[in-house]
Parts: C-alpha cells; sequence; structure tokens
C-alpha cells in the first residue's frame, strides 16, 4: 500500500512538473516570437532609410537595431537556465523536481555548482515536516471590487487591495497555498479498485497550509461594469489578467480579481506557493464563464432573461475566445470546479439538482473537460456532517456525474475534512469581506 501511494504522489509531482515546463516553453515562444517581430520591422525600417539615402539615420538605425536587441534579451527573452528553474521548484518546495531539473543538466555530475545545489535542495528536504491534510484551512473569496465608490450603500463588499493585503497577511503568518488534490492519496487495491486516503503535505517547521478558490467567476452582468472586472483576457505576454471598464467608459487590463492578483503575488514569493498550486475557480453558467457569454441560451431571445437588457450574443465566438483562457488557466494549475449553474441551493429536491446539474454540464462541463469538484452553492449541503452514503440520492446522482470533492460552509470550524474511500468533503471559510477575514483569523488566535 505504501508503495502505492507513494507512485501515485509521484505521478501528480512529475505531472505538475511537466505543466510547468510546457508554460515555461509556451513563454519562452512567446517571447522568441516577439523578438523576431521586432527585429524584423528594424530590418524593414533599415532598408527603407537605406533607400531613401539618408545616411545619417542608417547608422543611427543600426545603433538603434543593436540595442533593441539586447535590452530585449535582458528583458527576459533568455530562456531561463536549468539552475534558475530548479531554483524555483526548490523555493515552492519541490525538491525532488529540483534536483530531477539538475541531474538532467549537461555536465552535472562534473559540476561542482549543480553538485552543491543538490545537496542543498536535500538538505533542505530533510528538514521538512509532515503535516496531516486535516490541519488545512481553505479561504474562498467572491469577485473583488475595484472601485470603492461603485459599492452599493451600507456594503462593504471585498476590494482588490483589501485581498492583496490578505495575500501579504496570510504569506506574514508562515501560510502556504496548496492544491486541493494534494489533500488525498489515491491508492489501489490488488484488484484495481482506487480509493481515497487522507494525505500529507511536507513544508518547513512553522508553516501552515491552506486551499484558496473563487466562487462564481462568471463576470455576471449586473457586476460588470460597475466597479467589478468585465472578464479574464490574456495580454500581449499570454499571461491572464482582467479587463475593466473604468467610470470614464474606457477600458483597460490589469491585475483587478483573484487569479492575476494571486498569480502575481507568487511570482514575487514563489515560496507562497507548494510546488505550483494555484487555487480553484467555482463557476456558474447563468451568464457564461470568466465574462464570456458561452451559455447556449444567450444566443437568442427565447428563454433568455437577459435578453431584454443585454442583448444576444454570438456564443460560439465568445466560446472559442473563452477556450484560450481556459487553456492558459489550467496550464498553469488552476482547478475548475462546479459551483452549481444558475445559484440555487443543492439542499433542494432531486428533481432541481439534476436540471441544473445538466445544464451546468452541458454549457460548462463540455467547454472546460469536466471537473470532479463542487463547491456547494448558496452555503448548503446535501446532507448532514456524517458520512454520505449510497442511501443519499443526491450524492449517487452527483458522484454519478463525476463529482468526487466536495466543500461546504465550515461556519466556526478552524478546519474539517472528510475522507472516505469514495469522495473528500472540506469545509470552507466564505471570505466575502474583509471584516470577515479577521473574524477567521481571529478564531485561529483565540
Amino acid at each position: 500500500m505504501a508503495d502505492r501511494k507513494i507512485s501515485d504522489a509521484e505521478r501528480r509531482r512529475r505531472a505538475r512538473l511537466r505543466r510547468q515546463r510546457e508554460e515555461l516553453r509556451r513563454r519562452r515562444r512567446r517571447r522568441a516570437y516577439i523578438l523576431r517581430s521586432v527585429l524584423a520591422a528594424i530590418g524593414i525600417l533599415l532598408i527603407v532609410l537605406a533607400v531613401r539615402g539618408i545616411a545619417g539615420a542608417l547608422g543611427n538605425g543600426q545603433n538603434g537595431a543593436e540595442q533593441t536587441g539586447a535590452e530585449a534579451q535582458s528583458d527576459g527573452t533568455q530562456a531561463m537556465s536549468r539552475e534558475e528553474y530548479a531554483a524555483l521548484l526548490a523555493a515552492q518546495y519541490d525538491y525532488d523536481g529540483a534536483v530531477e531539473v539538475l541531474n538532467e543538466t549537461e555536465g552535472a555530475g562534473r559540476s561542482s555548482e549543480i553538485q552543491a545545489a543538490i545537496t542543498e535542495y536535500r538538505t533542505a528536504q530533510a528538514d521538512l515536516v509532515e503535516m496531516s491534510a486535516a490541519t488545512v484551512r481553505h479561504f474562498s473569496f467572491p469577485t473583488l471590487l475595484v472601485n470603492g465608490d461603485a459599492a452599493a450603500e451600507g456594503t462593504s463588499p471585498l476590494t482588490v487591495d483589501q485581498f492583496n493585503q490578505i495575500l501579504q497577511e496570510l504569506y506574514d503568518n508562515g501560510y502556504v497555498l496548496v492544491d486541493l488534490y494534494d489533500l488525498v492519496e489515491t491508492v489501489t487495491d490488488s484488484a484495481g479498485s482506487t480509493a481515497f486516503q487522507m494525505g500529507s503535505i511536507w513544508l518547513p517547521e512553522g508553516k501552515k497550509p491552506f486551499v484558496l478558490s473563487q466562487r462564481d467567476v462568471s463576470y455576471p452582468f449586473e457586476k460588470a461594469g460597475n466597479g467589478y472586472a468585465s472578464r479574464l483576457v490574456l495580454n500581449s505576454d499570454g499571461n491572464i489578467v482582467n479587463e475593466y471598464m473604468q467610470p470614464d467608459g474606457s477600458t483597460v487590463t490589469g491585475n483587478y480579481d483573484v487569479v492575476p492578483c494571486l498569480n502575481a503575488f507568487i511570482e514575487e514569493h514563489p515560496d507562497f506557493c507548494y510546488r505550483g498550486a494555484r487555487g480553484t475557480l467555482g463557476l456558474t453558467g447563468y451568464n457564461g464563464i470568466l465574462g464570456y457569454r458561452t451559455s447556449s441560451y444567450l444566443s437568442s431571445e427565447e428563454n433568455n432573461p437577459y435578453a431584454a437588457a443585454y442583448g444576444t450574443f454570438d456564443t460560439a465566438a465568445e466560446t472559442e475566445n473563452c477556450r484560450q483562457v481556459v487553456e492558459v488557466l489550467k496550464n498553469s494549475g488552476w482547478n475548475l470546479a462546479s459551483y452549481g449553474n444558475n445559484y440555487i441551493s443543492y439542499g433542494s429536491e432531486l428533481s432541481l439538482v439534476e436540471a441544473d446539474n445538466g445544464q451546468w454540464q452541458s454549457d460548462v462541463a463540455a467547454l472546460i473537460g469536466g471537473s470532479d469538484i463542487l463547491i456547494y452553492p448558496c452555503e448548503t449541503d446535501i446532507g448532514s456532517w456524517s458520512e454520505y452514503t449510497d442511501s443519499n440520492e443526491k450524492y449517487t446522482y452527483l458522484q454519478s456525474q463525476g463529482f468526487r470533492y466536495f466543500c461546504i460552509e465550515a461556519g466556526s470550524n478552524l478546519t474539517w475534512i472528510q475522507v472516505r474511500p469514495g469522495y473528500v468533503r472540506q469545509g470552507i471559510h466564505e471570505i466575502d469581506t474583509y471584516e470577515e477575514f479577521q473574524n477567521v483569523m481571529n478564531l485561529e488566535n483565540a
């Protein structure tokens, strides 16, 4: 059994390593393409200047071409070296991955620097402490408010600045982001049947693992353009940012919600995440996903409750544009989950749950490649705190739809997880305001 557990953990680690390498290759290709385009444009300019016979300008252009190429390379177009990549993996506590990268380096056995780095990483790995998944907290956030002046009177929704402050506070207090999937191990018996068992996280003494999620990442009509970001997009470097309409009606892009803010924080503080972990995004389908109007009924006025106010959409084009963002999200480590389709309580009768999930499977799962994670909308579970059994019709239905990970509001529980052979259920803290975050953190110090 122990061998199978190690094997499963190793498969996940290697998969994440491959994913990180592929993302690195994608960025290298993008940067190389930009550099070639810049140099080609400069070459054309030089030809034009030469034809015009402007010798002085030609000389200046040649100097400019050399300077541009040097600046472009110093600005990141050069590929990250294996040593730098290994250092990044080690900073994120993936010492096995770091050593593997170094050992694959040509001449590694003859390089005293590489061997010293390997020794350093193995020494640091030996000092890690095993932490049970039962100690992992889960913080779940809403769509962030960009412009506080746009908040409805009497409300204090969580702002971008406050979320960034929360990330800094978590970091300063020793928290490390882990992947939801790292909480358990999948074991296989002699008959080939698989089952979950409690997993372990290996971190330095004093660190505290936590899971992060965001709920309803749809950028619904009523929020987009009203103080909130309108969607996730890719910038010229292929990185995920938000599109945001400013009060004057102009549109800008930047870090205006959870995904780009967390990505930026991890880039600056790589030791904030465990082995490349990111968060989990709960997706509804009633307005489409990620700010794209992908839901099938939005293409016509029939059975479309939003047509009168917002018109209809080319859902095929919206879906195609959305796929590019989905691919980058998944390749960079984000998990995509169900948050229900129409934000109904899954404590409702089975027929309503079936109808809601059926629409989600059709409009969302088909676009993202499916999901085995369900974050319950409306803070409503499908049963009590006791374990799910086959006598629970909603549980057997949801399991038949592929769901294995279930997340529910934990209330005053600091941590709560239920691992059974067929499913994993974790308690979450929904953080909708900065005050709620402070209250949850105070529970830890009580």
